[in-house]
């Protein structure tokens, strides 16, 4: 008989707070640099100054294994 372990999501960081206490994390931070790289090279975004009143749309990181 075999036996498989589905994948540890209690471990999951639900911030970034939580991924740097981790055992993982120079694994999340080299996934998260490595997100980042590939949105930049893409031209996903352009940074500007926000005017005033602006309704900002946040975001944050999702950790999954």
């Amino acid at each position: 008989m075999m036996t498989i372990k589905a994948a540890d999501h209690e471990n999951e960081p639900q911030s970034v707070a939580e991924a740097k206490r981790s055992k993982h994390w120079s694994e999340w931070k080299a996934a998260m640099d490595k997100e980042l790289a590939e949105l930049d090279a893409n031209g996903t975004w352009e940074l500007v100054e926000a005017p005033d009143g602006a309704n900002i749309v946040t975001s944050k990181w999702v950790y999954k294994m």
